[in-house]
């Protein structure tokens, strides 16, 4: 190899190199002596080993082979994680894994990894208040109007919200939830909405609910504070 060249690829290179040097180190002829019938050392050597020379090359050459694949294993394409997010994944995973094992790794796709791990948290965060804003909006539903037909749809539709949020929440998500956001983004959704041509009763303004209240409280005892906490339609 010509020139000063530097990068991955030669530090494989030269980490091959070593490596298959150090394969014949004991294999090496010893220093050139005669025993007392004048045969050379370095004969009985020769002899000796051409026995067995041919048979420790075929053993190993698979491992010659298997290492050379890793070391010049061609890169993936930068381009994969847009074209092919889960074969990007598989792939990091796999680098990953080797590095947790000591190996040197070159091809780990830091930025993307750091974005994917991000993106994971923010991901059940998005998911819990998603779920926590389709149950206030359902508990509206049942508030505005209580003698409607799917009434228990609806009451289902709260439990069922209210686990899946309590089951992907995380305590450090408490200090990233606004509930009054949720609430109004609830009250938005249902505003120009009518159920069998017939407005809601009233709801409260602001959320008169905790976190820990949507997240644990019993269904009925949800509905009571909401409708207590509602303005009197007579009024």
């Amino acid at each position: 190899m010509s020139g000063s060249v530097t990068g991955p690829g030669w530090r494989r290179e030269r980490q091959f190199s070593f490596w298959l040097t150090s394969q014949y180190d004991n294999n090496s002829p010893p220093e050139r002596a005669t025993d007392e019938g004048g045969t050379t050392r370095a004969n009985h050597w020769i002899y000796g080993n051409s026995l067995t020379r041919s048979a420790h090359q075929s053993a190993t050459a698979a491992q010659l082979a298997s290492v050379a694949r890793l070391c010049y294993a061609p890169p993936m394409p930068d381009d994969l994680y847009d074209r092919d997010v889960l074969a990007w994944s598989e792939h990091q995973a796999d680098l990953l894994r080797r590095l947790a094992r000591g190996e040197r790794v070159n091809d780990v796709d830091w930025e993307h990894v750091v974005e994917e791990i991000e993106d994971v948290g923010l991901s059940e965060l998005n998911a819990v208040q998603s779920y926590l804003r389709h149950m206030l909006a359902h508990l509206l539903k049942v508030r505005g109007w209580p003698d409607s037909t799917p009434v228990n749809h609806w009451r289902g539709e709260i439990v069922a919200f209210q686990q899946n949020a309590l089951q992907r929440f995380a305590p450090s998500m408490r200090q990233r939830i606004d509930l009054g956001r949720l609430y109004a983004d609830a009250l938005e959704q249902l505003e120009p909405w009518q159920h069998d041509a017939t407005a809601p009763l009233p709801w409260p303004a602001d959320c008169p609910f905790t976190l820990d209240q949507l997240l644990r409280g019993k269904r009925r005892a949800l509905e009571e504070q909401l409708s207590a906490a509602s303005p009197n339609p007579t009024a």
